[in-house]
C-alpha cells in the first residue's frame, strides 16, 4: 500500500471505525482479491464491529499496492460514499492526524523528588509527571507516585 493511503486510513480511522459495518464490506472485498476466506473468518472472529471494522483495517494495510484503491471501490459500491469523501479530501501533509484533527505530541515526563508525608514521618519519592495534549487521550506510565495532566486542543489545563 502507498504511503499516503496508509495515512489517509489512519488519519479517518476513527470515522471508518464508528460507520463502517464489515459484513457490508467483507464479500465485495474477497471478489476484488483483498482477502480470503480465512482472513474473513479472522476478521469476524473479533466480538463487536468495532473490533472488526479495525482488524480489517489493520489487515488491509498490509494487504499490497491496490488494496486501498479496492477498498475505496468497495465503499463507494456498498454506500459509503460519504466515507470515500472524507478518505478524499484527507490533506496529504506529514503532520499526524486523526479524523482530520492534528495530534501534538505531549511533553517530555518531568521528574522530581518530593517530600512525601505517612504514618511514619518523612520519605523521599520519585514522581514523574506527564503531560498529555489531545481530547480526551491519556497515557499512564507506570509507578506508585504518578500525576497526569490532562490538556484541551488549545493546550491549557
Amino acid at each position: 500500500m502507498e504511503d499516503i493511503d496508509r495515512k489517509k486510513l489512519r488519519r479517518n480511522r476513527c470515522a471508518l471505525v464508528e460507520n463502517v459495518e464489515p459484513h457490508r464490506i467483507l464479500d465485495h472485498l474477497i471478489q476484488h482479491g483483498v482477502f480470503t476466506p480465512d482472513m474473513i473468518q479472522e476478521i469476524t472472529s473479533k466480538e463487536t464491529i468495532k473490533d472488526q471494522t479495525g482488524k480489517l483495517l489493520n489487515m488491509l494495510e498490509k494487504r499490497g499496492q491496490d488494496a486501498y484503491r479496492h477498498f475505496r471501490s468497495v465503499l463507494l459500491e456498498t454506500g459509503y460514499e460519504h466515507l470515500v469523501e472524507k478518505l478524499d479530501n484527507t490533506a496529504n501533509n506529514t503532520a499526524d492526524e486523526i479524523d482530520g484533527r492534528a495530534i501534538r505530541p505531549a511533553q517530555q515526563g518531568i521528574s522530581s523528588t518530593l517530600q512525601i508525608r505517612n504514618n511514619q514521618g518523612r520519605q523521599n519519592a520519585q514522581h514523574v509527571t506527564n503531560n498529555v495534549i489531545g481530547n480526551n487521550n491519556f497515557a499512564v506510565f507506570g509507578g506508585h507516585n504518578l500525576t497526569i495532566n490532562h490538556f484541551n486542543h488549545s493546550g491549557s489545563g
